[in-house]
């Protein structure tokens, strides 16, 4: 069987190209050929070179795009439009129905699954659907050979962006299934054991996991076993297996590690402080359009000196290094706001007017919300509490949760909290 997959998607180019081959690949077990848009040649030179495919241009002339595509397409031939262009698409939508091939779609996940691209997300949330009928090849139990074509943990990330890809990327070596569109989904759970840590468990079996935080050397705090899977709601066993993964009890951890998450106005512009990192806005930075004043980074880093001192010492450090590490995420996403090396609630005000104009001010602090409206920011910013705006995670948004607090447990359990 001859697979052929198109990349030039208007967006994220490299990641939906590179998702669509690797899924195709692992459940046809052909390396697929790439059909790619002139545009979009740095794309596939760089699936060829990594993943070791055959590339081909495509023509810009319709007609010769589609007799290209009749050449190479037949009974036997499985295409997945996915990740071309629009016009790559239709060609390749249109040859395949002409050739009674068989076509496939694959889906990408959005949220804080963002900008990442397979096999750094889990493969059951980047389903494969086939148009119509499916090849009788398929495989049952997918070969990791294509999964191991990249690095365990992608480079160029923020660090718990890379821990999360990595994460995802044992999870779709350890367990075999397809995942085709119609396919049941895993039951997937965290659980945290007495002595044994966090652990990511699938259909009842261990896939991941690190072992217990011992706070200052002294005896592990976990009492019984905590239990979250993908799909239960927020309550009370979600806090007790926070509370045992990261030696803390506090409630801001569900909400820095996306149990909950902000909705936010597209199209609009963001400046965020302190506060909101504290509510988990990296969680949703690469979807809009956020702003970062410097106030932030010396707040951040007093945060990380202090271990939040009005805190119990371990949960302090806990926090403070989520944090740092919640604040590299939206570092990497978002512009930056000069202003005075000091608190934000005072220096906001002061920063240039032109920056901020018809952006809103998020934060989580209602009193330092009221004292602004009260400045001449209000003349030309809007200013809003994040609190109004969070709402529980659902789907790939929970599972990206899910997947995060066994990625953040590994960076923090055990280890120094600077960065």
């Amino acid at each position: 069987m001859r697979v052929i997959v198109g990349v030039g998607a208007p967006s994220h180019t490299y990641e939906a190209a590179v998702s669509t081959t690797l899924r195709a690949w692992e459940v046809l077990g052909e390396k697929p050929t790439a059909i790619y848009s002139p545009f979009a040649r740095g794309a596939a030179e760089r699936l060829k070179n990594e993943l070791g495919i055959e590339i081909v241009e495509a023509p810009q002339d319709f007609g010769e795009l589609l007799r290209l595509l009749r050449d190479m397409v037949d009974g036997e031939t499985a295409v997945f439009p996915t990740s071309a262009s629009l016009a790559v698409a239709i060609a390749m939508t249109r040859v395949a129905s002409e050739k009674d091939a068989y076509i496939g779609h694959v889906y990408f996940p959005f949220g804080p699954w963002t900008g990442l691209h397979y096999p750094y997300v889990p493969r059951f949330v980047q389903r494969i659907l086939f148009v119509e009928r499916q090849p009788s090849g398929l495989r049952k139990e997918v070969d990791p050979e294509a999964v191991r074509s990249l690095p365990e943990k992608p480079s160029g990330l923020p660090e718990l962006r890379a821990e999360v890809a990595a994460v995802s990327y044992k999870f779709n070596v350890e367990v075999g299934g397809p995942y085709l569109y119609n396919d049941r989904g895993p039951r997937v759970c965290l659980k945290c054991e007495p002595g044994r840590g966090l652990s990511l468990y699938v259909d009842g079996v261990k896939v991941d996991g690190v072992g217990a935080p011992r706070p200052g050397g002294g005896p592990d705090r976990t009492l019984k076993q905590y239990e979250h899977c993908v799909g239960d709601g927020p309550g009370s066993n979600l806090y007790d297996l926070l509370a045992c993964a990261f030696s803390c009890r506090n409630d801001q951890l569900a909400s820095m590690l996306g149990y909950t998450v902000p909705r936010l106005e597209q199209g609009r512009k963001y400046v965020v402080d302190t506060s909101a990192l504290y509510r988990g806005i990296h969680n949703v930075a690469g979807e809009h359009d956020l702003l970062v004043p410097y106030c932030v980074h010396v707040e951040v880093l007093h945060a990380l000196a202090e271990g939040v001192r009005d805190k119990p010492e371990w949960c302090g450090a806990v926090l403070a290094r989520l944090l740092w590490l919640a604040y590299e995420v939206v570092r990497a996403h978002s512009g930056h706001v000069p202003t005075h090396p000091y608190k934000c609630d005072v220096v906001l005000p002061t920063a240039d007017p032109e920056l901020l104009r018809d952006t809103i001010l998020l934060t989580d602090d209602r009193r330092a919300a009221e004292a602004w409206k009260k400045t001449a920011l209000r003349r030309y910013a809007d200013i809003e509490t994040i609190g109004d705006k969070m709402q529980a995670a659902g789907g790939p948004t929970h599972i990206y949760a899910v997947f995060q607090t066994l990625a953040a447990a590994k960076l923090i359990g055990g280890q120094a909290v600077h960065p």
